[in-house]
């Protein structure tokens, strides 16, 4: 699991670092990548969605904690879009 998480690890750092930017830190589309691609690499059978899904939701709420429906909707999207290409990192056995 170890490429899985290298993989994922910095994406939701870069949403969560938006809430020193109130507009214009590329929020929407931070969240969507980073959901997009947990999407993949939960449905590649290499992280669990359950904390994936927390993991999202905790950078999200750090970000952009006035707008809880509209991240969700956000993550549920792109986890939902990302699991239809499932991912699987180099270097994992």
């Amino acid at each position: 699991m170890k490429g899985a998480e290298r993989l994922l690890e910095p994406l939701p750092a870069e949403v969560a670092a938006c809430a020193a930017v109130p507009e214009g830190a590329s929020f929407t589309e931070k969240l969507n990548r980073a959901a997009y691609t947990a999407g993949g690499l939960v449905q590649g059978r290499h992280l669990a969605e359950e904390a994936v899904r927390d993991l999202l939701r905790e950078a999200a709420r750090t970000a952009r904690p006035a707008q809880e429906a509209r991240n969700l909707t956000i993550i549920e999207s792109a986890l939902s879009a990302g699991a239809q290409r499932p991912l699987h990192p180099r270097g994992h056995s």
